[in-house]
């Protein structure tokens, strides 16, 4: 059995426990009592899914959902949390890397930047490709390219 904690109104208050019963996974929300009646959403993984609305149940908060397979795709892969609304994270600031570059996209797909006084190139590239191109492949913005060095000395 795994257990996630459950916030409402931002406080935890109580916790979701998940386990399988046969070919079924059942999902078990319990919080100390709140004066509304609450709609229950999982998070995680970037996702989120409605569970459905908590009842009151002896002085407390209880949801109760049995789901097959076909419908446990519809919620995240791993779950984080259940809650009313989603938990607002504190960004922290992102220092930028030193070898951070600007890059500028041309309809073509083609991304350009500047470093300095010198242009650089990237092309989408493959990174199955050959074992020269292997040695300038860079991750941009989650993508492949193959970088080349363009005109030098610009003036602008």
């Amino acid at each position: 059995m795994e257990k996630y904690p459950v916030f409402i109104d931002g406080k935890e208050c109580g916790s979701l426990s998940a386990y399988t019963e046969g070919l079924m996974t059942k999902l078990e929300a319990e919080c100390c009592h709140s004066e509304k009646l609450v709609r229950l959403y999982i998070f995680g993984s970037g996702k989120s899914a409605y569970l459905g609305v908590m009842q009151p149940d002896n002085g407390k908060l209880r949801l109760t959902k049995k789901l097959s397979r076909a419908q446990m795709r519809k919620f995240p892969e791993k779950i984080e949390y259940a809650s009313d609304k989603p938990m607002e994270e504190k960004e922290e600031p992102v220092q930028p890397k030193t070898d951070d570059l600007l890059w500028f996209s041309t309809p073509q797909g083609i991304l350009t930047c500047i470093n300095g006084n010198q242009r650089l190139i990237a092309m989408p590239a493959d990174m199955r490709a050959s074992r020269y191109t292997k040695r300038i492949i860079r991750i941009i913005n989650g993508r492949e390219y193959v970088v080349f060095p363009g005109k030098r000395n610009l003036h602008c």
